[in-house]
């Protein structure tokens, strides 16, 4: 039997300027019968006394102190932990809405869907820009009416890609061992929505906007390099097929992971190019091991994939194809000159 409804799972690692409003966001909630699992991931700064002091302020919170072991393995520990019917993550520096438990709790009542995932907002230091999905009405069917009907939106709005607009539920995620690989510290919460969307019987999409979704640094390169990265997409396209392999119609969702890998690939080799960190002896080693794979291969030679707009990416596929690793950082050295000026 679970002990509360909802469980709410958040890492936290060094986010003492954003800390207390995201937690304030959970305990302002219209909903009260949850627990808010803080799990401490061996944070240097204040964040570890901020979650004490708010442990003690209210009975809901528990907070668990760990050596620094990344978000995955956080979010793991919390998993673990939950005693909630439902769980919903947050991150220690994005907000709820007030009124997110009640108004998705109700629709959980009524439909009983394994997976429901709502909108978001995007919050940039500038300006608040609303998550472009939209729908008239809410979508609930199992998971083959859900891939056949509404996966392609969701994807391409960016509704899949993390684990904090979705509440699941909780016995799912256990009984099926679902969790963060903890081998990766990009894409990993992707690849955590795409194997619960796989493995539930039916699923729920609520296109009211309950979460903010902070970016505190602007710019398609902000994410701080990874040498596991190519991995990282790749393994996450091996779910996505995975997961469309359950059905038999599933050449245009097929070929929409197929865009995405490719478009992955190309925000990757640009960020082997450019990124100052890698010596010029990585940058090549990296960019061989592109080339010189299978899938990549496959997917850059076959036009219904890659896009065709931005950056001259006819170029860059020819040197794909060629292994020209050389060209390839000339090309988006040039173009990251002048991107600058």
């Amino acid at each position: 039997m679970s002990d509360v409804t909802i469980s709410v799972i958040m890492p936290v690692f060094n986010a003492e300027k954003h800390l207390k409003t995201s937690i304030e966001s959970v305990l302002q909630q219209s909903y009260a019968d949850f627990e808010l699992i803080i799990v401490d991931d061996g944070s240097s700064d204040s964040s570890a006394e901020i979650c004490n002091e708010y442990a003690v302020s209210d009975k809901r919170i528990r907070v668990i102190h760990q050596d620094n072991s990344g978000v995955s393995k956080a979010r793991n520990v919390g998993i673990q932990a939950s005693k909630g019917k439902y769980i919903l993550f947050l991150d220690s520096d994005d907000k709820m809405d007030t009124n997110l438990m009640e108004d998705n709790l109700k629709i959980i009542e009524k439909l009983n869907p394994d997976v429901l995932i709502f909108n978001f907002r995007y919050v940039f230091s500038d300006r608040c820009e609303d998550n472009r999905f939209k729908q008239d009405e809410l979508f609930f069917g199992d998971n083959k009416k859900f891939f056949e009907e509404r996966l392609e939106a969701v994807v391409e709005s960016e509704l899949m890609n993390a684990p904090w607009n979705k509440i699941i539920r909780s016995d799912l995620i256990k009984k099926n061992n679902i969790l963060f690989d903890e081998r990766y510290s990009i894409l990993e919460d992707a690849m955590f929505s795409v194997s619960a969307c796989t493995y539930a019987k039916t699923i729920c999409v609520n296109s009211d906007i309950y979460h903010s979704y902070y970016i505190w640094e602007t710019g398609s390169l902000r994410t701080k390099w990874t040498d596991s990265r190519f991995l990282a997409i790749k393994e996450l396209y091996k779910l996505e097929k995975r997961y469309c392999s359950r059905f038999e119609n599933n050449k245009k969702q097929m070929q929409l992971f197929g865009r995405i890998f490719s478009k992955s690939i190309f925000v990757y080799m640009q960020l082997v190019s450019v990124t100052a960190e890698l010596t010029f002896k990585k940058r090549k080693e990296f960019l061989k091991a592109v080339c010189n794979d299978n899938k990549v291969r496959q997917i850059f030679l076959n036009k219904s994939f890659y896009p065709n707009s931005g950056v001259n990416k006819g170029a860059i596929r020819l040197c794909v194809k060629m292994k020209m690793t050389f060209m390839i950082i000339i090309l988006y050295r040039i173009k990251n000159f002048f991107r600058r000026k």
